[in-house]
């Protein structure tokens, strides 16, 4: 798998907030370095609910890439910034632009194997369901412990004066937390205090600032693979460090904060 990894390119707002432009490089299964920050956006192609390749644009160059970090096929075109990146049927990469009723107003496509270009794929109704019009975010509503009847978020549930918080798993406790909390994937974050503060699903204090899912798989063009597939890494942020860590909060990659990967 290659896992993306986003360099910030420092442009800040007036008030000092991070613009969150820049662009992705990418970790490899080992945790490696293999692909450099020189994409402004990517997909993944998908068989059988799982990646099989990945797709990345960078200026005037469609890259496809295998999932140890190799170039399979480099397709050039004018058009790689336009539009939305889309892998089709696993076999065909489609670049689409459509206006605020969805409806397509330029769409352009490309053989997987060969580079070839070929008939645009993308009707209005499949253009729907990749970019998810419609879709339900979180179906199912967890059942929440008793005397915690508000949902936090990410397998975390707090009683009305948000002061005691549970791990619905795992019943653990975390009781008058600073700052505003919220879970994200078994992790319980709180911002806002003196400091940030991360909490596991056993109602430890970890040393991360932040942590968060970074789900890489978010528009799928099939019926079979709709939705997310699972990702078992999150996002952290620890001081001047950023990376994946596993569910146990173990480090599967670690770099300094906007270090770029060229290196």
């Amino acid at each position: 798998m290659l896992w993306p990894l986003f360099v910030s390119d420092g442009l800040q707002s007036d008030d000092g907030t991070d613009l969150g432009r820049g662009t992705y490089g990418f970790v490899d299964a080992a945790g490696h370095k293999v692909v450099p920050a020189n994409y402004e956006r990517f997909t993944y192609c998908v068989a059988g609910k799982r990646p099989t390749r990945l797709v990345a644009a960078r200026e005037g160059t469609i890259d496809v890439f295998a999932l140890d970090g190799s170039v399979t096929r480099t397709i050039k075109t004018a058009d790689a910034s336009r539009g939305t990146l889309l892998c089709v049927g696993n076999k065909t990469i489609a670049l689409v632009e459509s206006d605020e009723t969805t409806a397509i107003t330029w769409q352009e496509a490309f053989d997987l194997s060969t580079g070839a270009k070929v008939s645009a794929p993308m009707t209005k109704k499949r253009y729907e369901g990749c970019i998810g019009v419609g879709a339900e975010t979180d179906p199912q509503e967890p059942t929440l412990p008793d005397g915690y009847p508000i949902d936090a978020y990410g397998g975390w549930a707090t009683n009305e004066d948000w002061t005691m918080f549970i791990n619905i798993e795992t019943r653990a406790t975390v009781e008058n937390p600073s700052g505003t909390c919220q879970g994200s994937d078994g992790f319980l974050n709180c911002s806002g205090g003196q400091f940030a503060q991360v909490y596991d699903k056993h109602g430890n204090l970890t040393e991360f600032a932040n942590v968060t899912s970074r789900y890489v798989l978010t528009s799928m063009c099939d019926s079979e693979v709709k939705g997310l597939v699972d990702d078992p890494y999150l996002w952290a942020i620890v001081g001047q460090v950023q990376g994946y860590i596993d569910r146990a909060g173990v480090w599967y990659f670690q770099e300094p904060l906007h270090t770029a990967l060229n290196d």
